[in-house]
């Protein structure tokens, strides 16, 4: 009787487990986002301005990792871009945009911000520039929109002759006859026409050749 019940505990045991395994792993609906169009490249050309981490409102948009996996106490520095220079996406609307000290002092004090409105699907530079300001720890900085072209779109065009909905293009066919030329002697020569050439009969050989 010990013996069943122990192993009724245990199957009942593996049941529960099983069950409370089968709730972790059930399908989750992850939050999805439309894709943000807006793109966004950060500068630090302030001449003697620490460097900095940029910022779109309160999200770091720029960043160094140390060797250890943490945050490094450095930043964009003078005459550097963020990201190395590469395009970042950002969301279209009203932004703060601030460039913040990197260094562990004062650590994340903006000394630059720009706030503007950003168009769906536009691309832009946002600068620091001019002379930094170490009584006031300020900075001039502004922003400025890039003559960038939307990407080609490649879709299958309506000329195309591999697209499924274009009309197929065809050869141009003509129904008349063969035009005429001179012969050596100044007489007028005509092509045989298609009619003339099925009913031209076989030479003699040949028919000779056929009925044996």
């Amino acid at each position: 009787m010990t013996r069943y019940m122990n192993r009724f505990r245990i199957a009942l045991l593996v049941v529960t487990a099983a069950l409370a395994a089968c709730e972790k792993n059930t399908v989750q609906t992850l939050p999805f986002e439309p894709p943000q169009n807006t793109r966004i490249k950060f500068f630090n050309f302030g001449v003697n301005a620490p460097q900095v981490n940029f910022y779109a409102d309160a999200i770091k948009m720029t960043a160094v990792q140390s060797g250890t996996g943490v945050e490094a106490n450095t930043g964009v520095a003078y005459g550097g871009a963020g990201d190395g220079g590469v395009y970042l996406s950002i969301a279209a609307g009203s932004h703060a945009l601030t460039g913040r000290i990197a260094a562990a002092t004062d650590k994340d004090l903006p000394i630059a911000m720009v706030t503007a409105s950003l168009a769906d699907g536009k691309f832009y530079s946002f600068y620091q520039s001019g002379f930094y300001n170490t009584t006031a720890k300020t900075i001039d900085a502004f922003l400025i929109e890039d003559p960038v072209t939307a990407p080609a779109d490649y879709t299958c065009p309506k000329a195309c002759t591999i697209c499924p909905r274009a009309t197929p293009i065809r050869p141009r066919t003509s129904s008349a006859e063969p035009a005429s030329r001179s012969s050596g002697d100044g007489s007028t020569l005509s092509a045989p026409s298609a009619t003339s050439r099925s009913r031209r009969p076989l030479p003699s050989h040949a028919r000779n050749w056929i009925t044996r």
